[in-house]
C-alpha cells in the first residue's frame, strides 16, 4: 500500500516572480507547512529601463550538508543578451537572489512546486474531501482484484479495509465529477455574460490600393431575409420619367458611390452579375424593354433596403478577423509572444534588427522588421521607411569593413494572409556580389508566367519600391547594397516560391537546398553565440545610438 500512496504524490504548480535591483534581494522561503517546496526558474530578463551594462545575478542557497553556497546564476546585458531561458533551474528553499553586478532591474520568473497528494487542496471548506484519494480506473480495478483475493482467502480484516478504500475512491470520483460539472457550468455562464455584452469595434476595409476605409453601420432598420413579408412598393417613375433605380438612390451621394466603386473588385462585379442573371425572368414591355432595363428591374426587386451596407459590413468583419488571426500568430510583431526576443540585436523607434531562428545561409544573415504589423514596403509610412534605410546603410558599411557585399530581399506574396514584412539581408563575397545582379535578372526573367500582364522586371536604380510597384500587388524586390536593384510583380502566386530570393543566393554559393526550403533548427546555445558575434560586428555601426 505504501507504493500506491507514493504514486498519489503530485506537484501543484504556482506562478513565481521577483524583481532584483541594487540593494533589493529576492527571498524564496515558504512557511514550514510539512510540505515539500521547490522553485523551478524558467526565465531571466531585463527591463526596458535597465541600463546597458552587465547585470550579474547571484543565488545563495544550501548544499546537501546544510552549508551556505553562493553561485552565479546568469549575466545579462540589454544590448546583446536581454533575456535568457534557464530551462528549469530547480532549487530547494531557502534561497536568496541578489544582483552581484549592475543596478537592475532584472526580472526572474518560474514555477513554485508544492508536492501534495492528488486531490489535496488548500481550501479549508474541503478538509473532508482532501482525505479521499482520487484513483484511476486501473487502480480501482487493482483494488477490486485484491478484494476478491482477500475474500477467497477469508482475510476478514483485509476485506473490510479494501472495501472502505474502494467506497472512498468511488465517493471521491463522484465528488470530483460534480466539481468539474459545476466549474464548467460557471464558466459557460460567465462566457454567456461576456458574449451578451455589447462590444464596439471599428471596422475597416482595405481597397485595391492598400487604403483603409471605415465601414459605416446600418443607417436604418434592416429588412428580414426570406419569409412572406410583402415588400413596400418602390416608386421608380414620376410623370412617365424614371427617377430612381434602387431604393437607396436618394440616400447615397456621389462621394459614397465613388468610394463603393473604389472598394469593389472584379469578384464583386461577377457576384452582382450572377445575382442579376439568376433573377432576370421579369415582365417585358414590348420593344422598349431593353436588356439593361431587365437587369436593373430584376436587381431592384431583389435588393432590399440596406442590403449593400450589410454585405460590406460582413466583408469588413471577415477582413478584421483575418488580420487579428494573422497578428496573434505573427512571429515578427514586437509585442507577440511568438517572437524570439533573444535574437534581437538592435531596436529603433519604428524598426528592429534581428537574426534568423534557423541556421543562417551565410554568416551575418539578418532581418530588418517593423515593430508594428505592416505587410509590405509599399504600404509603409515615411518615418518607418526612413529608419529602415538607416539600418540598411549601417549594414552596408559594416559588411564593407569585412570586404563583403550584401543583398536585401523582400517577398510580398498572398496579400490576403496579411503576413509581417521582413527585409532579409544576406552578405556575399565580393566576387559573387559583383555577379549578383546578373544572376537575379536571369532568374526573374525565367520565373512566374511566360505571358505577363505587368512588366517582367522593374528597375529600382532610380526609384524605390514604393514608387515602382502599386499598393496591393504581390511582388519580389531585391537591392544590391545601396545601388538599387530589381522588382518583379508576381502574376501567379501558386507558381512563385516564397524562398525565391534565397534559392538564387543558394545557387550562387552552391548550398544544399534544405538551407532555404526548410530552415534547419538551431539550439539556444548556437543562437546565443550567433547573436553575440553579430553584436560585436554591429556595435561600431549601431545607428540606434546616433538617433538617441
Amino acid at each position: 500500500m505504501n507504493g500506491m500512496n507514493d504514486e498519489q504524490m503530485a506537484p501543484q504548480t504556482f506562478l513565481y516572480g521577483c524583481v532584483l535591483e541594487s540593494g533589493k534581494e529576492g527571498l524564496f522561503n515558504p512557511e514550514d507547512d510539512e510540505l515539500e517546496h521547490q522553485l523551478d526558474l524558467r526565465m531571466a530578463c531585463v527591463d526596458p529601463s535597465t541600463k546597458d551594462e552587465l547585470h550579474t545575478v547571484e543565488v545563495e542557497g544550501r548544499d546537501s550538508e546544510g552549508q551556505v553556497v553562493k553561485a552565479t546564476l546568469v549575466t545579462l546585458k540589454p544590448s546583446t543578451l536581454p533575456s535568457v531561458c534557464l530551462g528549469g533551474f530547480t532549487i530547494t528553499p531557502p534561497a536568496v537572489f541578489r544582483l552581484k553586478a549592475g543596478s537592475g532591474p532584472v526580472h526572474l520568473s518560474g514555477q513554485h512546486l508544492i508536492m501534495m497528494e492528488t486531490g489535496q487542496s488548500f481550501d479549508e471548506s474541503e478538509e473532508e474531501e482532501e482525505e479521499l484519494l482520487l484513483l484511476s480506473e486501473e487502480e480501482m480495478n487493482k483494488l477490486g482484484s485484491k478484494l476478491i483475493k482477500a475474500e477467497m482467502m477469508g482475510n476478514t480484516a483485509m476485506i473490510e479495509k479494501l472495501k472502505s478504500q474502494l467506497e472512498a475512491a468511488h465517493k471521491a470520483k463522484e465528488n470530483h465529477a460534480a466539481r468539474i460539472k459545476q466549474h464548467e457550468t460557471a464558466e459557460s455562464k460567465k462566457a454567456a455574460g461576456h458574449s451578451s455584452e455589447d462590444q464596439e469595434v471599428l471596422l475597416f476595409r482595405t481597397d485595391k490600393s492598400g487604403r483603409a476605409w471605415p465601414v459605416k453601420g446600418p443607417t436604418g432598420p434592416q429588412e428580414p431575409h426570406g419569409g412572406r413579408r410583402k415588400k413596400k412598393p418602390m416608386e421608380t417613375h414620376v410623370d412617365g420619367q424614371r427617377v430612381r433605380y434602387f431604393q437607396d438612390d436618394d440616400s447615397i451621394g456621389l462621394q459614397e458611390m465613388v468610394r463603393r466603386e473604389k472598394m469593389s473588385s472584379a469578384q464583386d462585379q461577377n457576384a452582382l452579375y450572377s445575382r442579376m442573371a439568376a433573377k432576370m425572368m421579369g415582365k417585358v414591355d414590348g420593344d422598349n424593354y431593353t436588356l439593361d432595363d431587365m437587369f436593373v428591374s430584376s436587381a431592384a426587386q431583389r435588393e432590399g433596403e440596406g442590403r449593400e451596407e450589410e454585405r460590406m459590413r460582413s466583408k469588413a468583419i471577415a477582413e478584421s478577423r483575418r488580420l487579428a488571426a494573422s497578428m496573434d500568430k505573427c512571429q515578427h510583431c514586437f509585442n507577440s509572444q511568438d517572437l524570439q526576443k533573444h535574437l534581437i540585436v538592435a531596436i529603433g523607434s519604428k524598426v528592429y534588427l534581428s537574426l534568423p531562428a534557423g541556421v543562417s545561409m551565410t554568416e551575418g544573415q539578418c532581418l530588418i522588421c517593423p515593430l508594428q504589423h505592416h505587410c509590405s514596403a509599399t504600404g509603409l509610412d515615411e518615418d518607418i521607411w526612413s529608419e529602415m534605410q538607416l539600418f540598411r546603410r549601417a549594414l552596408v558599411r559594416m559588411f564593407e569593413a569585412q570586404e563583403l557585399d550584401c543583398v536585401f530581399m523582400e517577398t510580398h506574396i498572398n496579400p490576403r494572409r496579411r503576413q509581417h514584412m521582413v527585409l532579409e539581408c544576406i552578405p556575399l563575397p565580393r566576387e559573387l556580389g559583383d555577379m549578383a545582379p546578373i544572376y537575379f535578372k536571369k532568374a526573374i526573367m525565367e520565373c512566374d508566367e511566360e505571358w505577363a500582364m505587368n512588366k517582367k522586371i522593374v528597375d529600382l536604380s532610380s526609384k524605390d519600391i514604393r514608387q515602382a510597384v502599386p499598393r496591393g500587388l504581390p511582388y519580389f524586390a531585391v537591392d544590391f547594397g545601396l545601388q538599387g536593384g530589381f522588382a518583379h510583380v508576381i502574376e501567379n502566386e501558386q507558381k512563385f516560391p516564397h524562398y525565391f530570393g534565397k534559392e538564387v543566393v543558394g545557387g550562387m554559393m552552391d548550398l544544399e537546398p534544405r538551407r532555404w526550403r526548410k530552415p534547419i533548427r538551431e539550439n539556444f546555445d548556437d543562437q546565443r553565440k550567433k547573436v553575440l558575434q553579430f553584436a560585436q560586428w554591429w556595435k561600431p555601426y549601431d545607428c540606434t545610438k546616433t538617433q538617441d
